[in-house]
This record gives C-alpha cells, sequence and structure tokens, in this order.
C-alpha cells in the first residue's frame, strides 16, 4: 500500500492506476467472479480479505478514494459514448457503415497536409503573382497547412490586396476632384472651366477650353484614353494649355496675331508669350 500512495503521487503514476482501475469499469463480472471463487476456495481467508479491500460489493472499484469525482465520472461518460456508438455502428446495414467509413476517409484526407497544393482559386479579375505563391506553397506546408486552410489565407490576401486598390482608385477619384475643383477657382480659367458639367454632355461645347481638348482629341483617339486613364484632364495646368489653344483656334484654324510688323504669333507665342 505504501508504494501505491508513492505511485499516487505523480501525475504519470496517478494516470496509470486511472487507466487500469478504469478498465475494472467495464469488465464488472470479472471481480465478482473472482471474488465468489476465493470465498469457495476458503471462506475468510485470503482471497475474502483481498476481495473487501480492493473493490465494493460487486466488483466495482471505488476510483473515488483515489481520483477526484469530476475525472471518475467524466471517463465513465467517455466509456458510456463509446459503448453508445459501437450499439449504434453495430444497428447500421454494412452499406450504411461502408459510406460513413468514406465520409470519415474524405473528412481526414481534408485534415492532411497535401504533398503537393492544387490550384488556388480566386474571384474573376483577381490576379495573383506567381512568384509569391511559390514563395506561399512551402511556407504552408511548414505551417502544416491543408488546402482548405491555405486558401482561406489565399482569399484573405486577395481580398487585402483588392482593399488597397480600391482604397488607391478613391484617393485618385478624390485628387481628380480636388484638381477641377482648383481650376474653377483659377482667375484665368475659372469661369470657362464652370460652364463645364460632367452630368449634362452638352455643356462640353460651351467651355472654350474641354471643346479645345475635343477637336484636338478628335485626330488622335488615343489621346483621350490616356487622359481620362491618368485623371490630369482635370488638372488645372492641363486645362490651362486648352484653354489657351481654344482661344487662339477659329474652327480648324489659329487665329492670326495683328502685333506690330503684322507678323504672325505663332501657336507657342500665344501660349507662352513670354517665350522669345
Amino acid at each position: 500500500m505504501k508504494r501505491n500512495s508513492e505511485l499516487c503521487k505523480t501525475d504519470t503514476g496517478r494516470r496509470l492506476i486511472f487507466l487500469l482501475a478504469t478498465a475494472v469499469l467495464t469488465t464488472p463480472g470479472e471481480g465478482e467472479g473472482e471474488g465468489a471463487g476465493g470465498e469457495e476456495e476458503g471462506s475468510g481467508g485470503e482471497g475474502a480479505s483481498e476481495g473487501s479491500s480492493t473493490g465494493k460489493e460487486g466488483g466495482e472499484v471505488d476510483l473515488t478514494t483515489l481520483f477526484p469525482a469530476e475525472m471518475v465520472e467524466a471517463r465513465k461518460a467517455e466509456l458510456a459514448a463509446a459503448k453508445a456508438e459501437e450499439d449504434r455502428r453495430a444497428a447500421l446495414t454494412d452499406e450504411q457503415r461502408a459510406e460513413e467509413d468514406r465520409v470519415k476517409t474524405e473528412e481526414a484526407a481534408k485534415n492532411q497536409v497535401p504533398e503537393e497544393y492544387a490550384d488556388f482559386t480566386v474571384e474573376e479579375g483577381v490576379i495573383i503573382d506567381a512568384d509569391l505563391l511559390e514563395e506561399f506553397k512551402p511556407l504552408a506546408k511548414e505551417l502544416g497547412l491543408t488546402q482548405e486552410k491555405a486558401q482561406k489565407l489565399i482569399d484573405l490576401s486577395a481580398k487585402h490586396n483588392q482593399k488597397i486598390m480600391d482604397g488607391i482608385l478613391a484617393a485618385h477619384e478624390q485628387r481628380k476632384a480636388s484638381w477641377l475643383e482648383a481650376a474653377k477657382k483659377d482667375p484665368e480659367i475659372g469661369a470657362d472651366i464652370s460652364l463645364f458639367d460632367d452630368k449634362d454632355p452638352e455643356s462640353v461645347k460651351k467651355s472654350v477650353a474641354f471643346r479645345a481638348f475635343n477637336t484636338i482629341a478628335a485626330g488622335a483617339p488615343g489621346l483621350k484614353a490616356m487622359v481620362d486613364e491618368l485623371g490630369i484632364g482635370n488638372h488645372p495646368e492641363f486645362l490651362r494649355v486648352f484653354h489657351r489653344i481654344g482661344k487662339n483656334m477659329r474652327e480648324d484654324t489659329f487665329e492670326q496675331g495683328k502685333g506690330g510688323g503684322g507678323g504672325e504669333k505663332t501657336i507657342a507665342k500665344s501660349l507662352w508669350p513670354g517665350m522669345n
């Protein structure tokens, strides 16, 4: 008994004794049979003495003398659940058990780290950097990520990148709006730029700057697309150039200057009078 008491003081010892003792719970009749045999061999003898000191009546060991009651009850619940599952499986047909096993196998496979990751999926329009993806795969494997968990990181990364792009576009649109607002307040071109309203397509004909730009862009199809892409069409200095061009245009020709000597004013001098 002394050696058993010392063994119970360690975690390993307590677990070992607990596992051995709970084994008795699964075979309650065994202890009972041994006790009866002991009594038959010699009433009041050594066998009867051992039976009374190791267990309760009927051969069931009182584990609460060695372990907390909640630990014992938890183990009993585990054993009961295992027995209930065994009985449930026994009531199934062979086909039903085979289907359950197939599903369990598939679930187990999902929880394993693959030797090679399958292609990851992303939403249409989202581009994954191929070099970064090749760096990600061995890292995901090192971290023990399943295909499903690795896909979740890919989805999060794509969402993060899209959020950054949306932020960049929003900032660009705000910058374009601020440029246009500054142009409308400009002393030289403000009144002309204010005539343009992007909600009214006809208003472009009222503004000298916008009319001049459209006239020139008509002969250069890629110009308007480039200006729209870069967003510089709202910049005050860009509009100033076309405002000055428009003031010197009459239909498809430039107005002649009437300065001293009757010489013609070049377009460059009309736009930048200080240039020699």
